[in-house]
């Protein structure tokens, strides 16, 4: 069993990001990079092995986004 656990939010660095940065960034940070790790973990799984994701959404409600 391959468990991925992703819920950062790239808000959290600072700067001033637009819209379709912060989307972008959260998006690689999360579920890019949990698909990835899968996929270069695929063949360490035993036959019929399972993966679950843990994923936690807590993104720019304070700005309004």
């Amino acid at each position: 069993m391959l468990v991925n656990s992703a819920g950062g939010n790239v808000l959290l660095g600072g700067g001033d990001l637009t819209t379709a940065e912060l989307w972008t960034g959260n998006f690689r940070a999360n579920v890019l990079t949990t698909v990835l790790l899968t996929e270069a973990l695929r063949g360490l799984l035993a036959d019929g092995g399972i993966t679950a994701q843990i994923l936690q959404v807590n993104g720019g409600a304070e700005r309004g986004r």
